[in-house]
This record gives structure tokens, sequence and C-alpha cells, in this order.
């Protein structure tokens, strides 16, 4: 038996795709095999409530407490405290200062292989504390072979220290595809937008996730297309995203294109379920959640040929070349219209999407922390 402590700094009111690995790791954390004690730790405390985080509501710092963190923090004291007799996972690449032999979730390594798509913070924080905590780290956890392989090449890991375990999709959305299907025809709409007539693209508005080409993609299908078929964006606005907000402006006053921004979590899997399409040119991932979501809905999918995408579609997906715009106009028109390979493309999506299991995901993470457990105890 150990005790287990996870990091839950991740988890906010609007998940993103870290917020909800965490969530989905530490709700399970306590029910795994061989652990006697759970506790989280978030950014210098230990809290109990997780639901209270995903409202927002967090337990204010000791004053006391942050002193002596920062104190701790101090190199040259050689006695500090720390923690011991527990396994430690980060979910969120960094360990606390005073962790050794730790589980760090390491997503990708874009950072460090596209640096200019991410604010300069950022990258000084991997500068100042990423090599440390390498370091300190007993195994790595990454959530596709894709990244694995990654971690392996630009961090100069050893293959055995590192283990790829995909992630899951939440019951919601298979829950949204039997809902859907199970309707009468009818013209409800949803968000303004009747079901299978539009096109969703669910993506941070930020420069590595090939939104621009999505845009001039689908501008380039024809105006009865476009008309019958809107585009409709999901997702808050991100970093360094002036130059497609503008784009987005300019496209609006089109007439088929449809903004939502952050919609809430609860209404997703109906968006998504009852789309005709789904299109993420994501130019990098670590994994690639939403195409995950997007086939446990029931929706024919198009991603990009980039990073861990084609690995997650496992060849459910239309993969295109993003930079191609004549292709991916082309892949798009075939994807609204094209009936026998929707229909091909939303069972092979079933299929695979089924393997994608948050348990699955919790038991696996559960047998690296008996592994960590077992070769670090004295």
């Amino acid at each position: 038996m150990y005790s287990l402590i996870v990091t839950v700094d991740a988890i906010k009111p609007q998940l993103s795709g870290i917020g909800r690995y965490t969530w989905e790791i530490a709700k399970r954390a306590a029910a795994l095999d061989r652990v006697s004690k759970i506790s989280y730790y978030d950014r210098g405390k230990f809290v109990n409530d997780l639901d209270g985080l995903r409202k927002g509501i967090r337990p204010p710092k000791d004053p006391w407490l942050v002193r002596e963190i920062r104190k701790l923090a101090n190199p040259m004291m050689k006695t500090r405290p720390r923690f011991t007799g527990a396994v430690f996972h980060s979910t969120n690449f960094f360990l606390p200062d005073r962790v050794e032999n730790g589980v760090v979730t390491i997503h990708d390594v874009s950072v460090l292989k596209f640096p200019e798509t991410h604010p300069l913070d950022r990258i000084k924080q991997y500068e100042r504390y990423f090599d440390d905590t390498l370091k300190r780290t007993a195994h790595v956890i990454t959530v596709s072979e894709h990244a694995r392989r990654e971690i392996v090449d630009v961090l100069g890991l050893h293959e055995t220290k590192v283990t790829a375990i995909h992630l899951g999709v939440d019951e919601a959305y298979r829950d949204a595809r039997r809902v859907v299907e199970g309707a009468e025809q009818s013209n409800e709409y949803f968000y303004g937008l009747e079901s299978g007539s539009y096109t969703l693209c669910v993506s941070t508005l930020e420069p590595r996730k090939n939104i621009d080409k999505l845009l001039t993609a689908y501008s380039h299908l024809s105006n009865e297309v476009k008309s019958r078929f809107p585009l409709v964006l999901v997702g808050a606005v991100g970093w360094l995203s002036d130059k497609l907000e503008a784009q987005i402006a300019s496209l609006k006053s089109e007439g088929w294109l449809r903004v939502l921004g952050y919609v809430p979590e609860t209404d997703l899997p109906f968006l998504y379920a009852r789309a005709r399409l789904f299109a993420y040119p994501s130019m990098y991932e670590g994994f690639g959640l939403p195409v995950a979501e997007a086939m446990a809905a029931g929706v024919p999918v198009i991603t990009s040929d980039q990073s861990s995408l084609p690995e997650v579609a496992a060849g459910a997906a239309a993969i295109i070349d993003p930079n191609d715009i004549k292709e991916f106009s082309a892949v798009l028109r075939r994807g609204l219209e094209d009936d026998v390979w929707r229909r091909d493309a939303r069972a092979r999506g079933f299929d695979v999407s089924d393997g994608y299991l948050w348990q699955r995901c919790a038991e696996r993470t559960g047998e690296i922390y008996q592994r960590v457990h077992a070769a670090c105890r004295v």
C-alpha cells in the first residue's frame, strides 16, 4: 500500500485539455489498487474539495506557508523538508521544489519544438524549472506514442522511463450521440443551429491550432455549400490571436461563419453530436482530445497529418495537410456531401473512440504509481 499526492492546479471552471486530464485522474485516484491515502496539492497547499476547484473556489493561501515555501525554494538550504513516503504525481509538466522521485505527465514538447507558438513567460518557465524537474523525476507519463517518441528524442530520456497512456472521452459524448440518434427528425435549433447542418471546430484560438487555414479552406467552398453548412467555431481566445480575430471578423460578415466562444461543458457534447462534420487542423498536439470526443459523439472527422492526430484518429478520420488549402477544401466538401464516406467514418469513429476510456487511463496510471513506489521505497 502507498500514499498518493496528485497536483490539481490545472482544475478550473473552464477546463483545458490538461485540466480535464487532471480532473479525471484525480477523482479516480482514491479508488486505484493499493492506494491507502490520497491527497491533492494545489500550488503550495493541500486541498480537499475537487468540486470546489471546478467551481473556482480555492482556499486562501496561508501567509506563513507562503513564506516557508519561499525559504524552501532557496537551493542553499540543504536540510529543507521533502515530500517523503508518498508517490507524488504532477499532472502538469513541473514538480514542486521539494519532490524527489516524482511521476510527471509531460503532455508534449511544443514549447521546446515550437517556442514561437507560446508566450514568453511560458518559455521562461521552462528555461528556469524544466531541467530541474527532469532530474527529480522517476517516471514520465505522456498521452500518445508520438509524444513518447518525441520526449525520448528531444529530452534524451531512456525509453523505459517514459510511458504513453491514451486519454479518455467523457461518457457525456457517447450519451449525446445516443440522444441525437434516437430523436425524431425535427426543426429544433440549439444555439441557433439546426442538427446535422454545420461544420464544427472546437479549439482555443491560437497560432498552432491552424484555424486560419480552416477558415481559408472553408472560404473556398461554393457559396451554396457554405450557406447550407456554416462553419461554427467554439473555444476561448488564446495567445497571439489578433491576426486570426481580424480574419474572423471579416469572414463573419459573409454570413457562413459563427463564433460561439466558450460553451458550457454540459452543452458541448450536444454541439458535437448535432454537427454534420468536425474539423481539427492543428499543427501540433500531444493527444488531440477534441478528435476523440467528436468520434465518440458520432461526427465524421477531418484532422491534420501532424503530430499525434493520425494516431488518435487511427484510420477513422480523413487526414489532410492543412497547408494544402486546395486539398483541404476538397476534403471538407467531401465530408459534407459524400454520404457513403460519412457513414463509414462514423462507424469507424465509434470503434476507435470506444477504446478511449478515462477509467482505463486511470488504471494504467495507477500501474506506474505502483512501479515507482516499488522502485523508490527504502
